[in-house]
């Protein structure tokens, strides 16, 4: 289902619009034809927060809602994959004192990012969670904005638009020996790390037009870090040669979007039961904002999940050479903290709309 709402919360009153990027719940679905879309683990996380109050709970016919059975049968470490400072996911009662509660920990913890949850409809039967980034960080060192010329990016339907990019090239490239080339084959691929500050997260950029999932691309871009960890500087392979230098021409798009997503017609209203109960998906939505600029990366996200009986009450409980790193094509972004098996965001940038034009 395409983004469709505004929503207010993260931009005191500012209501954005955007159908450009489309959030994709299932890692290993392909990517749509055009248009660009994000992953994160937020509707996730809220539903082990749900199953946690009430683990019997099952798909009443897990044929019939795929989608929903793939969330569920997902393994995600909050532990190892997410940044621990930036998050939060609570799941409880849809009560008016589970409400009070959450408020005190956004007030708390998130002090001016969301504004005040509202739990409707409150039924102390049903189950309400919610999952909260909100991660900005910077990289170790800016990069430069391209002020003079734009960047052609070709999107997937091979049309052309020129984009502000930021990057470096030249003499220049040197002082940025801190950021990895992963993979490079001229007019192909690339791939590039780049630590962010304090080193226990990176961000990767991998341009492969043969990858045509999130599954994949991550599965891909998992293995070009176990890959790169065997490099050495001595090694003679140039398009392999790990760091950047002086030879090198790096440019990446600035990347900013909004979107608000409803999720219960995209899983298309799963049923559920826990014994006898029926349980229905009453309400699932997920708001994000995303931004790369030349200094780093922010990410704001919010997601709740409402889940409610229906029937009966609740249970109890080398020599280099030059190459044009040129993210000048459908590319995928990923958030990634170090160490950890899977990223905790991710963004597949098919199309301009997610691009600032030049």
């Amino acid at each position: 289902m395409k983004p469709h709402l505004c929503f207010t919360f993260l931009f005191g009153g500012l209501c954005l619009f955007t159908k450009a990027v489309e959030l994709k719940l299932d890692v290993g679905a392909e990517h749509q034809k055009e248009g660009s879309e994000y992953w994160s683990p937020g509707f996730k996380l809220c539903w082990e927060e749900i199953m946690e109050r009430n683990p019997d709970l099952r798909l009443t016919d897990p044929e019939q809602f795929p989608l929903m059975r793939s969330v569920m049968e997902m393994r995600y470490s909050v532990e190892d994959n997410l940044p621990p400072d930036s998050f939060f996911a609570k799941g409880g009662p849809a009560t008016l004192a589970f409400e009070k509660q959450l408020n005190e920990v956004i007030r708390g913890r998130f002090p001016g990012a969301f504004e005040p949850i509202t739990v409707m409809p409150k039924n102390e039967h049903s189950l309400y969670a919610l999952t909260l980034l909100d991660h900005s960080v910077q990289f170790r060192k800016p990069f430069f904005e391209s002020k003079t010329k734009g960047l052609t990016f070709t999107d997937a339907k091979k049309r052309k638009t020129e984009v502000t990019f930021f990057g470096v090239t030249g003499k220049k490239s040197a002082d940025f020996n801190h950021v990895r080339v992963l993979d490079f084959a001229a007019g192909q691929r690339a791939a590039i790390g780049i630590p962010l500050q304090g080193n226990d997260e990176h961000l990767f950029l991998l341009m492969d037009e043969s990858l045509n999932s999130f599954r994949a691309s991550v599965d891909r871009c998992r293995q070009l870090i176990l890959e790169q960890k065997e490099l050495t500087h001595l090694r003679e392979d140039a398009e392999r040669f790990p760091r950047i230098h002086a030879k090198d021409d790096l440019r990446i798009p600035y990347v900013k979007f909004h979107a608000d997503s409803e999720l219960k017609k995209q899983l298309r209203s799963p049923v559920f039961r826990d014994g006898k109960t029926p349980w229905r998906l009453a309400n699932a939505e997920e708001q994000v904002a995303f931004e790369l600029t030349e200094s780093g990366t922010k990410v704001r996200l919010k997601s709740q999940s409402h889940l409610e009986p229906f029937g009966g009450p609740l249970p109890a409980k080398a020599t280099p050479l030059e190459r044009k790193i040129h993210f000048d094509r459908p590319f995928y972004l990923f958030l990634w903290r170090t160490g950890a098996k899977l990223p905790y965001f991710a963004v597949r940038i098919q199309s301009p709309d997610l691009l600032s034009r030049f």
